[in-house]
């Protein structure tokens, strides 16, 4: 009978994480530029006016992993300090960082959806919509800034809130896109969790028939 010590067990599942993330951590800084187009509520007394200038960036982890195991739709969250977006609208900024996901939706329309958001009190997001569903060919995380151009819908909003439930929203449209940092020409889809489960179940089977070689024990001359 084959058996795995904790050795190797440590070994395989060590090699799964490596192997995940293959990649490494490295960020992904996007530019924008965008317009203003309503500001539905100010309680927060910010002073932005529709046809206010956008101007911002977002970062995101190029080996983030893709959480949903369909073909179809893609979400890419990106966990830590290094990672959020942040917004200069009018004389205001805004900023948020620590948490930043990003949405890939290959199917009757393509979908890019950027959401940034670590608590209650400030949400910021992107709704790019392509309904030819010409843009994407997959559901892979984009290492580049996807055309701009080829989407109808390029929605951005804005929702602030204070503890006292003071809340401002900003709705604009993002007029530009570019590369400010680590891009790739390519699209790398990350691995999804059933392909590592597939992964995880032949590397231990792997690890399992070796140990069974190592640990098979010499036949004696005798016996021969």
């Amino acid at each position: 009978m084959l058996r795995l010590t904790p050795r190797i067990l440590t070994g395989v599942l060590l090699g799964i994480c490596v192997i995940s993330r293959a990649a490494d951590a490295s960020p992904i800084t996007f530019n924008f530029t965008g317009t203003v187009t309503q500001v539905p509520i100010d309680d927060l007394g910010t002073g932005v006016n529709a046809f206010d200038a956008i101007i911002g960036s977002l970062t995101f982890d190029s080996a983030a992993v893709d959480a949903i195991p369909t073909p179809t739709s893609g979400s890419y969250t990106s966990n830590g300090a290094g990672f959020g977006m942040t917004a200069a609208v009018g004389a205001t900024t805004f900023t948020e960082s620590g948490a930043l996901n990003v949405g890939i939706l290959n199917a009757f329309v393509d979908q890019y959806t950027v959401h940034a958001s670590s608590s209650p009190l400030l949400v910021m997001d992107f709704l790019f919509q392509d309904n030819t569903a010409a843009v994407f060919s997959n559901d892979g995380l984009p290492l580049s800034p996807p055309p701009l151009g080829a989407f109808l819908q390029r929605d951005f909003h804005l929702d602030a809130t204070d503890i006292g439930g003071n809340e401002t929203q900003i709705d604009g449209v993002i007029m530009s896109l570019t590369c400010g940092a680590g891009c790739s020409a390519s699209t790398v889809p990350a691995p999804e969790p059933s392909s590592l489960v597939l992964l995880a179940t032949g590397a231990i089977f792997y690890a399992g028939r070796r140990w069974g070689r190592i640990r098979e024990p010499k036949r004696n001359w005798r016996d021969q």
